[in-house]
């Protein structure tokens, strides 16, 4: 999340999200209007990062069961996509994915991390190792 400038109030989703190594940090440097939600298909880690955030007290984060390839949100309903871990998960890269969200892969080969600055107008693609 280093190398990611947030103004705060961004609208944040983690793909992958696990047990919460890139949403918790994220969800540390967000204020009033900021909110990062966390996405993974696996349940039980879906549990146990709500835990953390709970534990945590991170009142702008959230945690729920969903696939990346078949996202439950509207396009375009984020500011910045992450995925610190997940993208070897991805057996294919079809499908309503986080390329709708408006996230694709840095030219360095470097995991996803983007912020609205440094989007093209419209991602078409969302990881080019796929």
């Amino acid at each position: 999340m280093d190398r990611i400038e947030l103004a705060g109030d961004e609208r944040i989703l983690d793909v992958a999200a696990g047990a919460g190594a890139t949403l918790v940090p994220a969800a540390e440097r967000l204020h009033a209007g900021g909110e990062v939600v966390g996405v993974d298909l696996a349940a039980v880690m879906v549990v146990r990062l709500r835990s953390e955030i709970a534990r945590r007290n991170l009142r702008r984060a959230r945690a729920l069961v969903a696939d990346a390839e078949r996202l439950p949100f509207p396009d375009a309903s984020f500011d910045v996509v992450v995925c610190g871990f997940g993208l070897f998960f991805f057996p294919t890269c079809r499908g309503r994915s986080v390329s709708s969200a408006g996230c694709s892969d840095p030219a360095d080969g470097s995991p996803p991390a983007h912020s609205p600055r440094q989007l093209p107008p419209r991602v078409e693609t969302w990881a080019t190792h796929c």
